[in-house]
């Protein structure tokens, strides 16, 4: 599928790209000049997360210049650096819910990264590739949203602003199933707007990992992530 270089997507995608590295970093470096540093903290994970799909938007950036189509090869590619990027954000979900069984939660990760990349690879179309990959998506995203809202009224994760970090992630949604709607009816001159969302989701989640709420400036809690009993 041929898109033209005159299509205003792939500009909004190319600003994305370099918007992204630079949240990316700054999640980064917040969890670097910590002076206890695990890899299991949420900023860095998320860094991870954010950074991934950056790289992911070249591909978009390379097929709607212009400069060539998406194979099936291709977009297999590209649905496959999505649900790599959903891997540190599950595994967000896992600490907070297994925190207590992590061999287990690891086991659980594998078996899902492997079962996900196996569906891909068998996967004959590339619309058939793009409903999977918005079902895999959904069932990270989905999980993760609860938890978080959980924690949220919950007043768990005191260094974390949960509630601004599901608002983004609603917003993320968003942006991925219009613009998966919009590439399955064909309305490619709208998908600018699905970045447009993205764009906005990834911004308040990286204030939602730097603001801490209100009250955790009067809770004497623990800042690990704690199992939700």
């Amino acid at each position: 599928m041929q898109f033209p270089s005159s299509d205003p997507t792939w500009i909004v995608e190319l600003i994305k790209f370099f918007v992204l590295i630079g949240i990316g970093s700054i999640l980064f470096s917040q969890w670097f000049r910590s002076t206890r540093r695990f890899y299991t903290d949420f900023p860095f994970l998320m860094s991870i997360s954010v950074i991934i799909i950056a790289i992911g938007e070249l591909t978009d950036v390379f097929v709607n210049s212009g400069l060539g189509v998406y194979t099936l090869q291709l977009y297999k590619v590209r649905v496959g650096l999505v649900i790599t990027a959903m891997l540190p954000m599950l595994y967000m979900t896992v600490l907070i819910w297994l925190s207590d069984q992590m061999r287990a939660g690891k086991i659980f990760m594998t078996i899902f990264a492997i079962f996900c990349l196996s569906v891909l690879a068998s996967l004959p179309t590339i619309d058939l590739t793009r409903l999977v990959g918005v079902l895999f998506l959904l069932v990270v995203i989905i999980p993760f949203i609860i938890t978080f809202s959980w924690a949220w009224f919950l007043k768990r994760l005191p260094d974390i602003h949960s509630g601004l970090v599901v608002l983004g992630i609603i917003f993320l949604l968003s942006g991925q199933l219009f613009k998966a709607i919009g590439g399955i009816l064909g309305l490619y001159s709208w998908l600018w707007f699905a970045e447009v969302l993205d764009l906005i989701g990834f911004a308040v989640v990286v204030v939602g990992f730097m603001v801490k709420p209100g009250w955790a400036k009067q809770a004497q809690i623990s800042s690990h992530p704690l199992p939700m009993d």
